[in-house]
């Protein structure tokens, strides 16, 4: 009896997580789910900030004027989840860093 209770438990340890669809490497907490930390941590940028604002995909993507590394977390799907136009007509919007305005500039802060 105790031999197929041992067998029991050591069958649903190493089977419970694919019986939950537990598949993907990259759900490191197993979880059965891939949060936005997981998927940075396993599939980092394929190419560093000088790359992409060297090549062709770069583009002022948050609309503040510049191609920067916000421009950059954006592509990536590393941005904030508010546009820029968003940000200025929400309560959130002020003047971050201390010129007088509000615009793109205190966004990216």
């Amino acid at each position: 009896m105790l031999k197929r209770i041992l067998l029991l438990a050591i069958a649903t340890l190493f089977a419970a997580p694919a019986a939950y669809g537990q598949t993907d490497p990259c759900d490191t907490n197993l979880d059965g789910t891939v949060d936005v930390f997981e998927s940075d941590q396993c599939n980092p940028p394929a190419e560093t900030l000088d790359d992409w604002l060297s090549g062709p995909d770069a583009a002022d993507l948050n609309g503040d004027g510049f191609v920067d590394g916000a421009d950059y977390d954006l592509f990536f799907g590393f941005g904030p989840e508010q546009t820029l136009e968003e940000w200025l007509a929400g309560p959130e919007a002020h003047d971050a860093n201390g010129d007088g305005f509000i615009d793109g500039a205190d966004y990216d802060l």
